[in-house]
């Protein structure tokens, strides 16, 4: 299993208050992009009811921008990209697996860590950052595991916590329909997206608090490219 790195969300820089309106244009301009985002993504859904599967946060903000439930065991908690593929791969062999508690790594963070897998399920670590005991992350995980459905399962990573040109092709190979943000451009893999801004910091931001960053790449034919299968 690959170490992790602190993967928290940032909070965003906030400008000093200027005279006027300007705060007031700022809110108005935010929230028409966010509807249009929205608008964006439920047209090129037509509909279906998507779960996205992702290595982080940023799938649960997709859902939010998509008015979409939280279908996905993978809500507020994180996974490294090697665990990611090997869970991403087999997903269903980890149905009904209990978390073990990982009190080494756990003493690296604020928050808990636990592993699971075993049988046809390679073990992997589980970051649970949104959550204040295994029990609850437990809970929460089989409930939305309970949900899950193979055949609306939309694949989503990033390129964060050293993930590299071989995890990028790993998760280009995947079976579903999947997403992969990146801070620079991979034109030879379909299902990488590159997201200006990040060229210097050697992977994408926190893309669930800097959610405006994806408005630029996630076009409409993108959008209607990667859930293609639902239509």
């Amino acid at each position: 299993m690959t170490a992790a790195a602190p993967a928290a969300h940032a909070t965003p820089a906030v400008a000093p208050a200027r005279r006027g309106l300007l705060p007031w244009a700022t809110d108005i301009v935010r929230r028409i992009r966010r509807r249009m985002w929205k608008m964006r993504m439920r047209s090129a859904l037509g509909g279906h009811r998507v779960c996205f599967v992702a290595s982080n946060c940023v799938g649960s903000r997709l859902a939010s921008m998509a008015d979409l439930p939280y279908n996905s065991p993978t809500v507020d908690l994180y996974i490294t990209p090697d665990d990611f593929l090997a869970f991403a791969s087999r997903f269903e062999a980890y149905r009904g697996l209990r978390f073990v508690a990982d009190p080494e790594e756990s003493a690296n963070y604020d928050f808990p860590v636990v592993t699971i897998g075993g049988g046809e399920a390679p073990v992997i670590r589980l970051y649970l950052m949104h959550y204040h005991s295994i029990e609850e992350a437990q809970a929460v995980w089989d409930r939305r595991f309970a949900r899950l459905k193979a055949e609306d399962v939309a694949l989503v990573m990033t390129d964060k916590l050293g993930a590299t040109e071989e995890h990028l092709r790993a998760f280009d190979a995947l079976p579903y329909p999947k997403i992969v943000f990146t801070h620079r451009p991979h034109d030879d893999i379909e299902s990488a997206c590159y997201v200006p801004g990040y060229e210097d910091e050697g992977e994408v931001g926190d893309l669930f608090s800097e959610w405006h960053a994806l408005l630029t790449p996630l076009t409409n034919a993108r959008l209607r490219r990667m859930f293609a299968p639902w239509k």
